[in-house]
C-alpha cells in the first residue's frame, strides 16, 4: 500500500498500517476477500479519518476508484504513478509486460478530491496465510506547480524542465478523460465507461491468451499420455494371453527360449510403467502451472481445469491398477505345471480275459495246423 496521510503512520490492520487515516491510500490487493473474482486490483481510497476500512468487500464500496491489474510475476518491474493536481487524483499503472518504463495505462481518475496540504508519504504491507513476496525497487517524489511559476516558488518548490514537460503531457493525456467526465455529468456515462476500461480489456485479453496457451499444452500432453497408456495395455494383454497359452499347453512344447522371452517382455513392461508414472507426475505439475496462470486471470477458469484434473486422476488410477498386477521376475523363474497321471483306458480283468482268449485262439490254430499236416502225410 502507498500512503499520503496528515499524521505519521503506525502499524495497524489495513495493509499493515493504522485504520481511520486522514489522507490517501493506494492499495495493491492480490487476495480476493469478497469472492467477486476481481483481484489482483489497484484501489485508491481517500479517508477523512472517520471511516473504518471494510476488509470483507476489499474496500470497493468505499473507494474513489479501482481497476483490475495483474501485478504478480511479471517479467519487468510494475510501476504505479499517482498524481494530485488541481484537486484531481489520477492513478496510472505500468503492468510490467514490456521494458518501456512509460507504458502506463489509466486506472483511476477522480476530480474534487481534498487531501491534507501537508503530510507524510509511506509504504506498508501485510499478508495472511497466502503470502506474496513483493520488493520495492524505487520511490520517486515530484512537486507540480503552474507553468511559469518556477521562480516564484523558490528553491523548495521549483521544478526542472523535465518535470514541467511531464506536467504538460499529463494534462494533455488526461484531457479526453476530463471530457468524458463532462459527458457523464451530462448523462452519457457509456462513453466514459468504454474509455476508462480500455486498458482493462487489453490486460484481460493478454492474460486470457496465456491461459489458452497453457490449456492447449496440457491437452496435448494428456493425448500423448493416453496413447502411451493404450500401448501399455496392449502389451499387458499380449503378455497375459501368452502366459495363458503357455500354462494350458503341453509341457513338452515349452522351450527355455520361450520362457526367457516372456520374462524379458515382462521386464520391459515394468520399465514402461515406471516411465509412465514419471510422465503422470510431470503432467500434473504442468496442470498446476496452468492453473496458476488461470488464477492470475480475472476470469474464472476453474471449470476447465477441473476437467483436466479429473482426466489425470483417471489416468493415475489406470496406471495404478496396471502396476498392482502380479508380474513374475527373473528371481522367481516360471515353473511348468505338474502333469497328472494319464487315466487307465483298460481295466485289468478285461485285459487278462482278452489275453487268455488270444492264447486259446493261438493254441487252437497251432493244433489245427498240426492236425492238417499229419493228415496230409498219410496220403503220401
Amino acid at each position: 500500500a502507498l500512503w499520503y496521510t496528515a499524521n505519521q503512520g503506525s502499524e495497524g490492520p489495513v495493509f499493515g498500517a493504522a485504520d481511520r487515516w486522514n489522507g490517501l491510500g493506494v492499495f495493491l490487493d492480490s487476495f480476493d476477500n469478497d469472492g467477486m473474482r476481481n483481484n489482483p486490483m489497484v484501489l485508491a481510497l481517500v479517508n477523512d479519518g472517520t471511516q473504518n476500512y471494510n476488509h470483507q468487500t476489499d474496500g470497493i464500496t468505499q473507494a474513489q476508484g479501482n481497476c483490475v491489474r495483474d501485478f504478480r510475476n511479471k517479467p519487468y518491474p510494475v510501476r504505479v504513478k499517482v498524481s494530485y493536481y488541481r484537486s484531481a487524483l489520477t492513478v496510472m499503472v505500468n503492468s510490467g509486460l514490456t521494458p518501456d518504463t512509460e507504458d502506463y495505462e489509466p486506472c483511476v481518475a477522480v476530480n474534487n478530491v481534498v487531501l491534507p496540504p501537508q503530510g507524510y508519504f509511506g509504504i506498508s504491507a501485510a499478508t495472511g496465510g497466502l503470502a506474496d513476496d513483493h520488493d520495492v525497487l524505487s520511490v520517486q517524489l515530484y512537486s507540480l506547480v503552474e507553468p511559469g511559476q518556477e521562480e516564484a516558488a523558490g528553491p523548495e518548490g521549483a521544478v526542472n524542465a523535465g518535470a514541467q514537460e511531464a506536467t504538460e503531457a499529463k494534462e494533455v493525456e488526461w484531457a479526453p478523460l476530463e471530457a468524458a467526465d463532462e459527458q457523464r455529468e451530462g448523462g452519457n456515462g457509456q462513453s466514459l465507461k468504454l474509455r476508462a476500461t480500455a486498458g482493462v480489456y487489453v490486460d484481460i485479453e493478454r492474460s486470457l491468451q496465456q491461459l489458452l496457451e497453457g490449456q492447449n499444452k496440457v491437452h496435448m500432453e494428456i493425448k500423448q499420455l493416453g496413447r502411451s497408456l493404450g500401448l501399455v495395455l496392449e502389451e499387458q494383454q499380449r503378455q497375459v494371453d501368452l502366459l495363458a497359452h503357455t500354462t494350458t499347453g503341453r509341457p513338452g512344447g515349452v522351450s527355455q527360449e520361450a520362457l526367457e522371452e516372456l520374462q524379458r517382455h515382462q521386464q520391459e513392461l515394468l520399465l514402461q510403467l515406471s516411465h509412465l508414472r514419471e510422465e503422470v507426475s510431470a503432467h500434473a505439475g504442468t496442470a498446476r502451472d496452468a492453473a496458476a496462470v488461470g488464477r492470475d486471470n480475472p476470469y474464472d477458469s476453474t471449470h476447465h481445469f477441473t476437467h483436466i484434473r479429473d482426466t489425470l486422476e483417471l489416468v493415475k488410477r489406470d496406471v495404478g491398477s496396471l502396476a498392482q498386477r502380479p508380474v513374475r521376475s527373473q528371481e522367481q523363474p516360471m515353473r511348468c505345471p505338474e502333469v497328472p497321471p494319464p487315466p487307465s483306458c483298460l481295466p485289468p480283468a478285461i485285459f487278462l480275459l482278452f489275453l487268455a482268449l488270444q492264447t486259446i485262439v493261438i493254441l487252437g490254430f497251432l493244433a489245427y495246423k498240426n492236425h492238417r499236416d499229419a493228415a496230409a502225410k498219410k496220403f503220401f
